[in-house]
């Protein structure tokens, strides 16, 4: 469920919620749970959204939501149309940027 609350992540904003240059800084912030969501770039993305993600990244497993409970959140649980009417081609761009930077080192 981890691994899903970082997937969801990128896919709407199109960077992990853990980023670091340093692998150990990196580490250090993946064992402690550490993100953010940034301003500019979760504007659009509604509170259910959030709201998951969050439940989703609690370090420890007996925190976290079930594959159940996520089943049951309101942002999953919504309708086809609604969530259809969300454009990713931002978190797209931003996906390929990401993708592009790391292909530098």
């Amino acid at each position: 469920m981890w691994s899903i609350g970082v997937i969801l992540f990128v896919l709407l904003v199109g960077y992990p919620p853990f980023m670091e240059e340093n692998q150990r800084a990196l580490f250090h912030k993946v064992r402690l749970g550490e993100y953010q969501f940034y301003g500019p770039d979760w504007e659009g993305i509604s509170e259910e959204a959030k709201s998951l993600i969050t439940q989703l990244l609690v370090v420890d497993p007996a925190g976290r939501l079930t594959a159940r409970q996520a089943l049951r959140n309101p942002w999953i649980s919504k309708d086809d149309y609604t969530l259809s009417t969300r454009d990713l081609s931002e978190s797209l761009s931003e996906l390929k940027r990401y993708i592009d930077d790391r292909d530098e080192y």
